[in-house]
C-alpha cells in the first residue's frame, strides 16, 4: 500500500499490489504520482486503477497521472475501473484542462448493486462489489493465480550454486555443473493462488445484506484484506451516520473473510498527531518481538518509510511502538478482539507485493 499525500499523514491512501510484470492501483488520491516514484513503482506497469468512490480524496490524482503516462508515451493498455460517472468527471476535466488520455485507455463503471469481473490477465482477474457509505462506494476482490518458481531450497541442497547461473537454467532449461545436469522443470514449484480485497471508504455494520454475504463468499480466505479504520472506539456511535467503518468493524469483516491478515488504512488525522515516523525501521523477513512476516510468504511488504505493525493476538502486548496514551493504542486490540487473525496497522510507506 503507498499512502500518496506529502503531508505528514493523511487519510488520503491508496493501495498498489504487483505481481509479475503489473501493478494494480487502488484508488489514486493528489500525490500518487509522488509516492509512486518515491517507492518505485513504474507508471509503465500500472495495467488497471480501480477507483472506490467519487470522494476527492480517492480520485483527485487520477487523470493528472493519466495524463502523464500519455504524455510519457507508456505503451501500456491501462484499464480505469469506477463508479458510474468517472467517466464524466474524465471527460468535463480534460476538456477544461486541454489534456489527453491514450487512445487506449479502457472506462468501465460499476453500478451498485452489480458485480463486475474484469480480467487484468490470463492469470489475474478483479471482482467489484457495493459496499455501503455516504455516497456510492465499491470494493474489489482480486484473484493472482499462482506461477512456477525456481524452488532456491532444494537446489542449494542439491549443490546449485546459486547465483547468475539460475539465469541460464530458466533460460535454456538445464545446465551441467561439475559434471551433473540440473533440469529446471526438477527444481520448479508452483505458488498457491493469492487473493487480496480492497475495501473503499465504508461502514461495515451497516451494510446491506445481500451486497455483505456476496463480499465476503468471493473475499473468503484472502492473503490481505486492506479495510478502512477511520475512527476509533470514541466515535463508535457516529462512525456509521458518516459512511465510515473502526477497528472493531473492521476486525468483523476480516472474520468474516477469514483473511490471513488486515491492514488497516484511511485513518483520520485525529489519532495520528504527535506520533514519530520511525518506529519501526526497515523490516526484514524475520522480524522483531512485535513482528510476524514468515508465516504470509511469498507475500512481503516493504518500504523506505515503513510504518505499520504486524501482530497477532499472542504479541499485541507488547505495544507496537505505539505510544499507550495515545489513542491509536486501541485499534490493534480492538480490531483483533472483534476476530481478525493479524492485523497491521498502516499510516504511511507501505508497498505490497507478490514474489
Amino acid at each position: 500500500m503507498i499512502y500518496s499525500s506529502t503531508a505528514s499523514y493523511s487519510t488520503n491512501s491508496a493501495a498498489a499490489v504487483q505481481f509479475g510484470k503489473r501493478v494494480v492501483l487502488f484508488d489514486a488520491p493528489e500525490g500518487i504520482q509522488h509516492s509512486l516514484m518515491h517507492y518505485k513503482v513504474s507508471l509503465g506497469k500500472i495495467s488497471t486503477i480501480f477507483v472506490s468512490h467519487l470522494h476527492m480524496d480517492h480520485v483527485a490524482g487520477l487523470v493528472p497521472l493519466l495524463t502523464s503516462m500519455n504524455t510519457r508515451a507508456l505503451h501500456t493498455r491501462v484499464t480505469v475501473i469506477g463508479p458510474k460517472g468517472i467517466k464524466e468527471l474524465m471527460d468535463v476535466y480534460c476538456r477544461l484542462t486541454f489534456s489527453d488520455f491514450a487512445p487506449s485507455l479502457q472506462v468501465l463503471e460499476m453500478e451498485e448493486g452489480v458485480s463486475l469481473t474484469h480480467p487484468i490477465s490470463e492469470s489475474c482477474t478483479l471482482t467489484t462489489h457495493t459496499l455501503t457509505h455516504a455516497v456510492p462506494s465499491f470494493a474489489a476482490v482480486l484473484r493472482v493465480k499462482g506461477r512456477a518458481a525456481i524452488d532456491i531450497e532444494r537446489l542449494k541442497t542439491a549443490g546449485f550454486p546459486i547465483g547468475p547461473l539460475c539465469g541460464d537454467l530458466i533460460k535454456l532449461g538445464r545446465v551441467t555443473v561439475n559434471g551433473r545436469e540440473y533440469i529446471h522443470s526438477d527444481y520448479t514449484q508452483t505458488n498457491r493462488d493469492r487473493k487480496v480485497v480492497f475495501c473503499g471508504d465504508c461502514c461495515w455494520d451497516t451494510a446491506v445484506p445481500e451486497h455483505r454475504a456476496a463480499l465476503v463468499q468471493d473475499a473468503m480466505d484472502c492473503d490481505l484484506l486492506i479495510h478502512e479504520a477511520t475512527f476509533g472506539r470514541d466515535m463508535a456511535a457516529r462512525a456509521p451516520g458518516m459512511g465510515h467503518s473502526t477497528p472493531s468493524m473492521a476486525g468483523c469483516a476480516s472474520k468474516a473473510m477469514q483473511a490471513r491478515c488486515m491492514v488497516m488504512t484511511h485513518i483520520s488525522n485525529r489519532y495520528l498527531q504527535g506520533l514519530e515516523r520511525d518506529v519501526p525501521a526497515e523490516p526484514t523477513s524475520e522480524g522483531g518481538d512485535n513482528t510476524k512476516y514468515s508465516k504470509y510468504e511469498p507475500l512481503f511488504l516493504s518500504g523506505k518509510c515503513f510504518d505499520a505493525v504486524f501482530v497477532t493476538s499472542d504479541t499485541v502486548q507488547h505495544g507496537c511502538g505505539i505510544p499507550g496514551d495515545s489513542p491509536l493504542s486501541q485499534f490493534i486490540p480492538d480490531a483483533l478482539e472483534a476476530g481478525a487473525q493479524a492485523v497491521c496497522l498502516a499510516r504511511a510507506g507501505l508497498k505490497v507485493a507478490f514474489s
